[in-house]
């Protein structure tokens, strides 16, 4: 709790009043500064009043991505059976705060709060300020809210039409290549995560007991890799960057219908499509960090159309670029 300027002034006063009381021993300056002093008490018992049992729920329903703002919801509920009023909610995240002029007694308001984040990861909640000058604005009070919980901060998404184009292109030719002249005939396989439900066979899979789904040569052929490289010594800068370029590949492609398979020194995301699978590969871009050797698990066979996204040429990730077919070093962008 701090004397705003208001209070600072109306402290001050108090105390010139207060004086100018005992020095002339008039009973009207005494009644004035009685009267101030009664106010002193009620603004300080009202305002612990005001924030006593609220309590802060905070939720984001939308995805998240860097250098982008998005909105968390914040619930401010009132426990007790008077309300509360002129409520301010300041949050650690960024600069800024959400103005709340009353919550009933017994009752909740919700209210959305604009953020931006400047880089990918996970961010918790961590502490809300609740804050507070009713209601004569001489004090300032804030408690302190530890709200439990995180946001997953996708990375940066950029325009690589540019790049995508060149690279659908080519990815097309292997396809074309790789099918049968003349022929694009359908068969039936088992699900496969991310395929599309409108596609079941309905029979096949009453028959086989398992869901079963049309597929035809070319859309085997349809299926993109993206290399990430992720091993030491790279610059924080350029390594960011290659996340988000790599994070803006996997949207493109997976918004044109094909397979993408994510390949990281610590991990493998298989073959999938959809949103489902997009959120999947970013969920694993957002918290991948810089490692020192390449996991053996990380090694995968060619399959489809293979894209390396390295920061730089010096990087030591020599041995994956015999299976890549497209080589980007970001740094150069």
């Amino acid at each position: 709790m701090k004397l705003s300027r208001e209070g600072k002034r109306f402290f001050l006063t108090t105390f010139l009043i207060g004086f100018a009381a005992l020095n002339t021993g008039n009973n009207l300056i005494y009644l004035i500064f009685s009267l101030m002093l009664s106010l002193t008490v009620l603004s300080f018992s009202v305002l612990i009043l005001n924030l006593f049992r609220l309590n802060l729920k905070v939720s984001a329903e939308q995805p998240a991505f860097a250098k982008k703002p998005f909105n968390i919801f914040l619930t401010l509920k009132n426990d007790k059976r008077i309300p509360s009023y002129s409520i301010w909610v300041r949050t650690t995240l960024q600069d800024g705060r959400v103005y709340f002029p009353e919550v009933r007694g017994n009752s909740y308001e919700e209210k959305a709060m604009t953020v931006t984040c400047g880089r990918r990861g996970v961010y918790g909640y961590s502490d809300f300020y609740l804050e507070s000058s009713f209601p004569f604005l001489f004090l300032l009070k804030w408690v302190i809210k530890n709200v439990k919980g995180e946001v997953y901060v996708y990375p940066e998404i950029k325009d690589v039409r540019d790049f995508s184009l060149e690279l659908f292109s080519i990815s097309q030719d292997m396809a074309l290549s790789k099918r049968y002249k003349g022929e694009d005939f359908s068969f039936v396989r088992e699900f496969r995560y991310g395929d599309d439900w409108r596609k079941i066979h309905w029979k096949s899979s009453a028959k086989l007991s398992k869901i079963m789904v049309k597929d035809s040569l070319s859309q085997e052929t349809k299926k993109i890799t993206l290399i990430v490289d992720n091993l030491e010594p790279q610059d924080d800068e350029i390594f960011e960057k290659a996340i988000s370029f790599t994070a803006s590949l996997a949207c493109k492609f997976i918004d044109e219908e094909y397979f993408v398979r994510l390949v990281t020194g610590s991990s493998v995301i298989s073959f999938g499509s959809g949103k489902d699978h997009l959120f999947r590969v970013l969920d694993e871009l957002t918290i991948l960090k810089k490692q020192k050797t390449w996991g053996q698990n990380s090694f995968v066979e060619q399959e489809g159309f293979t894209i390396l996204v390295s920061g730089s040429y010096n990087s030591s990730i020599s041995n994956i670029l015999s299976i890549s077919d497209s080589v980007i070093y970001v740094e150069n962008i």
